[in-house]
């Protein structure tokens, strides 16, 4: 699973250029962690509930079990 997500990072930042996905094992899970640049602050919300959105899809898909996050957490 750790490198279907490893590519999975890498295709987001292939599909766009100013995504900053990175992936941390944590005792209790993973942490994905996202990151935007040169995107103006005003879009910047809506890119990455967008894209967390399309990572725990993904991350569904490869596991096939019904990943929920236990947290969420935006700087916005």
């Amino acid at each position: 699973m750790s490198e279907a997500l490893t590519l999975l990072m890498h295709y987001c930042r292939i599909v766009n250029e100013s995504v900053r996905l990175k992936l941390a094992q944590q005792p209790d899970g993973m942490l994905v962690d996202a990151s935007f640049s040169g995107i103006a602050r005003h879009r910047i919300r809506q890119n990455a509930e967008f894209q967390f959105a399309v990572v725990v899809q993904a991350i569904r898909e490869i596991t096939g079990l019904n990943v929920c996050p236990t947290r969420v957490a935006c700087a916005h």
